[in-house]
């Protein structure tokens, strides 16, 4: 075998062919040595804790506000990612398309929060990227594209999310709790790459219900209220769980979606999840909170052990009856001491001295041979467990 055989032989051992060997081998490289690069840096990514590279995005011109990512060769970055970097927010405004060894971004650093007030009254606020000039952006193509603004506007680059998607022309907003600072939305760029949003907003005149200590514009003073629909109190054996069902409203208005946290007050007796499912776990007391948007309500949870089922019959009626004679009987099921209603099937030790003319899961009606004497059993079981049954013993007497 050859050098350059030998040299096949052994690429082709990490794959297919001689480029995925060469492309698993480097990848392998990488990811042995990725944390000892002097570029290594634990990072969180939407609040998520991870080990990336960062290094500057250009060696040419060093822009301490924007930077690259390498991500180790089995994660990944995406565009409107929240980066929070030595305490710092950055945001992925952009990615490489080559994904071959690793995953490439670009990432900008945040100078601002963008907060408001929703429709249902939540302050809502995000990291955001301010620019008071025209822009470029890059859309994957090599052609560049270019946001025009005018003097009097800013543009802001910012995650496109369920909130921010919600946002409408005209909402006004304040910067920096200046008087100077406080813009309207006049434009929401057509979607240019997806995960970010571009919003145009163009200056505005300070309003009676601007707030600067709260850097909120147009604020409406909130009115929570929270209730947990469940009831006030509610017990649960160690075997049952319960989801708790909590409506919020603000101004008499249902706040869709809100965020709730739910705590309990012993976890050892009952522990509650981060969508409200109790679960209980030994017998006692406990109070169960959500609180949201500064709110609260509680429930009292008393948890008891699972008590096993301890079924009984006790049948009701005379242990004799005469040749000829039709006699009823009733029965009763019990659990632990307690009536239920459970279905029950009669039946007759010996139709020759007596037979079952009507019944039903808790009465039998029997008539008595007219010309035969002696003992019959008359039993009742429980038709979902047939080792449950009660029996009465009647004899059967001349009328003579």
């Amino acid at each position: 075998m050859g050098d350059f055989d030998l040299y096949r032989s052994r690429m082709s051992a990490y794959g297919s062919t001689i480029k995925e060997g060469r492309t698993k081998a480097i990848v392998s490289a990488i990811t042995n040595t990725f944390v000892d690069s002097p570029s290594y840096h634990e990072i969180k990514i939407n609040n998520i804790n991870r080990g990336v590279q960062i290094v500057d995005e250009s060696s040419i011109i060093k822009n301490p506000n924007k930077k690259r990512v390498l991500c180790k060769p089995d994660e990944d970055i995406n565009i409107g990612d929240d980066i929070v970097w030595n305490s710092q927010h950055w945001l992925c405004t952009n990615v490489d398309s080559d994904k071959e060894i690793y995953a490439k971004g670009i990432i900008e650093r945040c100078n601002n929060t963008l907060k408001w007030q929703n429709s249902t009254g939540e302050i809502k606020e995000y990291p955001c990227i301010i620019s008071d000039k025209s822009s470029t952006y890059a859309d994957g193509t090599l052609e560049t594209k270019y946001i025009v603004i005018a003097d009097d506007q800013i543009l802001i680059t910012i995650q496109s999310n369920s909130d921010t998607l919600q946002l409408e022309l005209d909402k006004r907003f304040i910067f920096n709790h200046s008087k100077n600072d406080i813009y309207k939305l006049s434009k929401i760029q057509p979607l240019l790459k997806e995960g970010i949003l571009y919003l145009t907003m163009t200056k505005s005149e300070y309003g009676t219900n601007d707030r600067l200590n709260l850097n909120l514009a147009d604020y409406v003073q909130n009115n929570f209220a929270l209730t947990i629909t469940n009831g006030n109190s509610i017990s649960l054996t160690t075997s049952e769980t319960l989801q708790l069902s909590v409506t919020l409203t603000n101004n008499g208005v249902v706040v869709e979606n809100p965020t709730i946290t739910y705590s309990t007050s012993d976890e050892e007796i009952c522990t509650v999840s981060t969508i409200g499912l109790i679960q209980p776990i030994s017998e006692g007391v406990v109070t169960i909170t959500a609180v949201s948007n500064g709110v609260s309500d509680i429930i009292e949870v008393t948890v008891e052990e699972v008590v096993a089922d301890n079924y009984s019959i006790v049948i009701s009626g005379s242990n004799s009856i005469y040749q000829g004679q039709s006699k009823s009987y009733s029965a009763i099921v019990y659990n632990n001491g307690i009536e239920v209603v459970k279905d029950c099937v009669w039946s007759i030790s010996d139709i020759t001295l007596a037979t079952i003319t009507a019944q039903n899961s808790t009465n039998a009606t029997i008539k008595a041979n007219s010309s035969l004497l002696g003992t019959v059993n008359l039993r009742c079981e429980m038709l979902e467990n047939n080792t449950v049954f009660s029996i009465i013993s009647i004899q059967v007497k001349s009328i003579i």
